[in-house]
């Protein structure tokens, strides 16, 4: 039989009970205070199935993760037949016989142990070959890791992770084979956690290391980092395992989770006379995980006086350095008649944080546990860093790390408070700025997030799409970029330039865009006027001097560029005789016009249309004779083609050779080239004078002297056929030649004008 309690923390406490025959529970959820009768039938919660080959029960152990599931695990041995079940109880020479099978079964409950199932089993070659035979335990680390661990031919372990469902392959502690059963005597075996990743199990064995130990039985322990999966070598965890010549009997084991593991075992050891040589209850304290142990130590202070057995000892764990001892104390009433006088004995360490003494681990005790009130619960000052959320806080984790979920000041981290929480937050730069290198909510910047950062991106639409205003590079859209930006560009060729293909401005080039495609249109106007010069085919380019009237553009188009004629090479109507104004018929304003220039006034009357008798001067007789024309009369007119203009010296100093160029545009007017009529007379009588017009827009004259000539006076007076109405300013005067009497050369030269 065996008997087992445990808590869920939460209230939740079950007693289980095993006998050969059936498993029964009894159970509180008020933390002890009251509790369901034990003997209740609906307590069973397993029975045997009275098969023929049912041995029995071996161990048993029960757990809970806090969290709501329970899990029982037992042993089950059986045997081939009715016949051989005796055999489940002989021994033969202090050794019990094996059954012919067994198997661990494993019960579970998720409602705090009122309804139980069968979770499932491990057979032979699983945990143990003989699983129970002389102990079980079973634990968890609250975090879903279940470990079991059994002591039967050998110390083993093995490992679930889904509620004791499956379980792993056996590791073994300790390896016991050439003693199967013997060598473990009496129950002893113990399991416990830290639940953060350590486990540590004790036992008892006489075998091991019986060579330098000697051959009592001795406590042992052994540490596992990896779930079970390896163990540390087993060592005595006893310093006087090797002189105390006596056998240590039932053990416990367990720890505070703050680094701190005890073991505490029933031994006749007097510990060098300290003592006495009754059983009492010894411990030893190990704060490297179960590498090392410490001296022992009588926990019952009246160890040295007392003749009472102190036996079966079970330790708990209440927190930091607060430790809890129940054992069985047994006196003889008469000596050598028996132990009859049994107690149920309780004690704690005398450190507890909580009892209102401020011990040498404790920095003070207010002997309650109420946190924030100055001294917390663990018996630290209330402050921010020892790990106790209380008073103002939001929280305590114990440490000074700005990078996890509760900072330095015990504020819950939080996207905006300029620390970076690793795992969940990229960047926290603490400001409100979407539009630096971190957002709003604790993203780093990217492409695509939706904010412009300053100084990185152009712009940020928060899309992949490079059809946009925004590409996915988060550079502006523009033309010339090579992507379409639709509804914006028909084309975008980017550096593969092709004006044939796509324009300047990402157009798909079209006759009448404005843009001449080489080699495709002959011109492009980008109108779709087709009496212009250039057709809306854009193939024919139309020129003045083409002979095809151009409206709008060309008052006339002799298919000539003489300018000499009525039409200049600006295709241009020029002034007719007797019609200054142009207007194709001669008036009494043209009249006008014509005797207003004759008196001086500054209007426009070009000899061609105001010099009607041809003696190279306007006077009142042309005006006369335009104003019979105008009535209707028959006038004989003589207008000359040309106008005339006057070649000048307005200032210099006397000179005895002189060369000057002229030149007009070929748009505003030309010079006569006929060689049969003289068009530039010289005003000089006293000099040898010349003039030649080589083209139509240069005219050179040269004029030279034996006697200096001074100025200011007239060379030459020539004729021009104007296309404008004033082509004096229009006419340029360059000094190609200029020497006084000594041949030397005038510098400055003298200063010519056109009158």
């Amino acid at each position: 039989m065996f008997d087992d309690l445990e808590t869920d923390l939460n209230g939740n406490w079950i007693l289980a009970g095993i006998e050969e025959e059936w498993i029964s529970i009894d159970r509180s959820t008020d933390n002890g205070r009251s509790w369901e009768d034990f003997s209740q039938s609906n307590n069973y919660i397993w029975r045997s199935t009275g098969d023929p080959g049912y041995c029995g029960i071996g161990s048993g152990a029960i757990a809970s993760d806090g969290a709501g599931v329970w899990l029982l695990a037992h042993g089950l041995i059986e045997t081939s037949g009715r016949e051989e079940r005796d055999r489940c109880d002989i021994y033969r020479d202090g050794m019990l016989i094996a059954p012919d099978s067994s198997a661990i079964e494993l019960l579970r409950s998720t409602d705090s142990g009122a309804n139980w199932q069968v979770a499932g089993s491990v057979g032979p070659g699983g945990v143990g070959d003989y699983p129970g035979a002389r102990g079980m335990e079973l634990a968890t680390d609250r975090h879903g890791t279940w470990l079991m661990v059994t002591l039967e031919k050998d110390l083993r372990s093995s490992a679930s992770s889904d509620e004791g469902r499956t379980w792993s392959a056996p590791s073994v502690i300790a390896a016991e084979s050439s003693e199967p059963f013997g060598s473990w005597q009496t129950v002893g075996l113990s399991l416990a956690t830290d639940e953060q990743g350590r486990w540590v199990v004790a036992w008892r064995s006489k075998v091991l290391m019986a060579d330098t130990l000697g051959s009592d039985v001795d406590v042992f322990s052994s540490y596992s980092t990896d779930a079970g999966r390896s163990w540390s070598p087993p060592a005595p965890a006893n310093r006087y395992a090797g002189v105390d010549g006596v056998d240590d009997g039932r053990l416990s084991l367990a720890t505070d989770g703050d680094g701190e593991w005890i073991l505490v075992w029933s031994s006749h050891d007097p510990l060098g006379a300290s003592i006495g040589r009754d059983a009492d209850i010894l411990a030893s304290i190990s704060t490297d995980g179960a590498r090392s142990w410490s001296v022992p130590m009588a926990l019952n202070a009246g160890a040295s006086d007392d003749v009472a057995a102190d036996l079966a000892p079970h330790l708990v764990a209440a927190g930091p350095d607060r430790w809890g001892l129940v054992w069985e104390s047994e006196e003889e009433a008469t000596p050598f008649t028996g132990y009859v006088n049994r107690s149920l004995l309780f004690a704690r360490s005398p450190d507890a944080c909580g009892d209102g003494i401020v011990d040498p681990r404790e920095s003070c005790d207010d002997g309650n546990a109420v946190d924030g009130d100055g001294c917390d619960s663990d018996c630290s000052p209330s402050v921010c860093g020892n790990g106790i959320a209380a008073g103002g806080e939001e929280c305590d984790d114990g440490n000074t790390d700005e990078n996890d979920r509760c900072l330095g000041n015990c504020r819950l981290a939080r996207c905006g408070d300029a620390t970076v929480q690793w795992g969940i937050e990229s960047c926290d730069d603490g400001n409100g700025s979407n539009f630096d290198e971190c957002l709003n909510d604790c993203r780093s910047a990217s492409c695509g997030d939706g904010f412009v950062q300053a100084g990185v991106e152009q712009c940020d639409d928060g899309n992949s799409n490079s059809n946009d205003s925004c590409l996915e590079n988060c550079v502006v859209a523009r033309c010339g970029d090579g992507v379409v930006w639709d509804g914006f560009e028909e084309c975008d060729l980017g550096i593969f330039h092709d004006p044939l293909r796509c324009t300047d401005l990402c157009r798909i080039p079209v006759c009448g865009d404005g843009k001449v495609r080489p080699g495709v249109e002959q011109c492009d106007d980008g109108n779709d006027n087709d009496d212009d010069a250039c057709s809306n085919d854009c193939r024919i380019l139309r020129n003045c001097g083409d002979g095809i009237l151009q409206a709008g553009l060309e008052q006339c188009d002799d298919g000539n560029p003489d300018g000499g004629d009525n039409c200049s090479e600006d295709c241009d109507f020029l002034p007719r005789c007797g019609d200054p104004d142009n207007d194709a018929t001669p008036t009494a304003s043209d009249a006008f016009t014509v005797l207003a220039a004759a008196i001086g006034q500054p209007l426009f009357c070009p000899a061609r249309a105001c010099d009607l008798n041809g003696d190279r001067r306007i006077n009142a007789i042309d005006a006369l004779a335009v104003l019979k024309l105008a009535v209707g009369e028959q006038v004989e007119t003589h207008c000359p083609l040309a106008d005339e203009f006057v070649i000048r010296i307005e200032a210099g100093r006397p000179f005895a050779s002189l060369q000057v160029e002229l030149r007009i545009p070929a748009r505003l007017g030309a010079f006569p080239d006929d060689p049969g009529k003289e068009f530039c007379r010289p005003l000089l009588t006293d000099a040898l004078s010349a003039a030649s017009s080589t083209s139509p827009d240069k005219l050179s004259v040269g004029v030279i002297s034996l006697a200096p000539i001074k100025p200011p006076l007239d060379l030459f007076r020539c004729a021009v056929v104007p296309f404008v109405q004033d082509l004096r300013n229009a006419i340029s005067v360059r000094v190609v030649d200029a020497r006084d009497p000594d041949l030397a050369v005038l510098d400055p030269p003298p200063v010519v004008s056109i009158q």
